[in-house]
């Protein structure tokens, strides 16, 4: 089973949201999926599925049924962490919801995967975190390539990370090209892959404050779709592809 973290040190990327759809994806292929939302002063994963037992009171449209996991801040939760990413993997995936900083649980979570992945805005701001345009790695590499080193110490698979460009316009800018050619290099150096991207879509806003996902929206025989619901549920599928994860949907 894939064990799957989500990880930025940098807010209002789009993590939470994309964790919750991958975690989606998973559950609509009938494959148990378990959400971990490490987020502890925000908890936004674990705010949606309140929001969503809400709003939803259990109706049978729902795709994604996910247990409510809320990890504290005690003296031992690493190793209540640990162990929870442990029993979870046990039953199926996991998918790992870590907070826009460095955390205590950063480091466990990133060596018990298999794959990061890292959604990005198109902003030297967000690249930053990534590395400089010299080259200089960037405080998440330094945490990634640690991970990595402790993988290998263990014998464990190298470690697979991949940035998923999110928010995208559909304009050209001369900053989207810079932004793209620094990534490109730093990919390059920091061996990462670059994946599909998600565009900007008020959709998917629409559909949080609902309680649901896009894969609701797409799986309610009483709603038709929008065109940008299409559009969107392919740039997803495209993202679980590039995981090579399943992406029937």
């Amino acid at each position: 089973m894939a064990i799957i973290t989500v990880a930025s040190i940098k807010g209002g990327v789009g993590k939470s949201t994309l964790a919750i759809h991958i975690a989606a994806a998973l559950q609509s292929q009938r494959l148990n999926a378990t959400l971990i939302d490490t987020d502890i002063d925000q908890l936004s994963s674990q705010r949606f599925l309140n929001w969503r037992t809400t709003r939803l009171n259990g109706a049978a449209k729902a795709v994604l049924s996910l247990p409510e996991i809320e990890i504290d801040s005690g003296t031992h939760a690493r190793i209540r962490f640990e162990n929870m990413i442990r029993d979870a993997a046990r039953a199926g995936d996991v998918i790992i919801d870590l907070p826009g900083s460095r955390s205590q649980l950063m480091e466990p979570a990133l060596v018990r995967s298999q794959i990061v992945v890292t959604p990005i805005n198109e902003s030297f701001v967000d690249l930053d975190v990534i590395g400089s345009r010299d080259g200089t790695p960037g405080p998440l590499t330094e945490s990634i390539l640690q991970a990595r080193q402790v993988r290998a110490d263990q014998g464990l698979r190298p470690l697979r990370w991949t940035i998923i460009r999110n928010r995208l316009s559909t304009l050209y800018s001369r900053n989207a090209e810079a932004v793209d050619e620094r990534l490109r290099r730093l990919a390059e150096t920091f061996d990462f892959d670059i994946g599909p991207g998600l565009t900007e879509r008020v959709v998917f806003r629409e559909l949080h404050d609902e309680g649901l996902t896009l894969l609701d929206a797409m799986n309610d025989d009483n709603v038709r779709p929008t065109l940008s619901a299409v559009a969107a549920r392919s740039e997803l599928r495209a993202v679980m592809e590039n995981l090579a994860l399943p992406s029937r949907f």
